[in-house]
């Protein structure tokens, strides 16, 4: 009698991980990330997407992805949380005083609002996630709000001279003195990360101790944002 055969629609299991097999990696560690051809959006000819699963010390996984291309010269960068939606949102709480407040690590969720309550300024979900620092954030709101301007100068002055009044407060923030003083720092900030899904995050400077300048508070989600999110 003939042995039975697998047929064509079984599967072969799934390879097992050992123990001590890694799928993210330290951030701080010598890892390579993967390299994909892919396609470009901007004028349909082959680019490079490399991707890194990585792992934040002291916070979690995520996963950094970049395009290339070097036909048009398009290039892309992204961050995607490689965590579940957590139980609870964050909102992170960070006071700005000196320069080693501005070089903070910082992951913005896509799902993360960004406010400094000193200017009255908060800048809303953003479309992509980012990995980024305190200072590379608020160069990113110098810069998307400086775009425009001349025109908004000739049809709605207003509105111009309220931006650039931002806009010099906001370079401001970028001259805080190398170490704290006796007197507090006049540009010295307070700067939020609010992020329902829980995947953000703003780097602790003084690890394995509480940093006194940072504070997180976990909250439940109204039902308006479970639906966004």
């Amino acid at each position: 009698m003939a042995e039975n055969m697998p047929t064509k629609t079984e599967e072969e299991p799934l390879p097992r991980m050992n123990a001590g097999t890694q799928l993210f990696e330290d951030l701080d560690a010598n890892v390579s990330a993967t390299e994909i051809e892919s396609l470009c959006m901007r004028c349909e000819k082959n680019g490079l997407t490399k991707i890194m699963l990585t792992r934040i010390p002291h916070f979690k996984s995520i996963i950094l992805m970049s395009f290339e291309c070097p036909h048009c010269g398009l290039q892309n960068n992204e961050v995607q949380s490689g965590e579940a939606l957590q139980e609870k949102g964050h909102r992170y709480e960070v006071k700005c005083t000196n320069k080693s407040d501005l070089s903070r690590q910082v992951v913005r969720n896509n799902s993360a609002s960004v406010s400094i309550p000193e200017f009255e300024f908060t800048a809303p979900p953003a479309t992509n996630s980012t990995l980024t620092t305190i200072e590379g954030l608020i160069s990113r709101f110098i810069e998307d709000l400086s775009m425009d301007q001349e025109q908004r100068k000739e049809v709605v002055p207003e509105m111009y001279t309220v931006i650039e009044t931002l806009l010099e407060k906001l370079r401001n923030a970028l001259e805080l003195p190398e170490e704290d003083g006796a007197e507090k720092s006049a540009n010295a900030f307070t700067m939020v990360v609010d992020d329902p899904s829980g995947n953000s995050y703003v780097e602790n400077l003084c690890v394995p101790n509480a940093d006194p300048k940072l504070s997180i508070h976990y909250y439940r989600r109204t039902r308006e944002q479970m639906i966004q999110l």
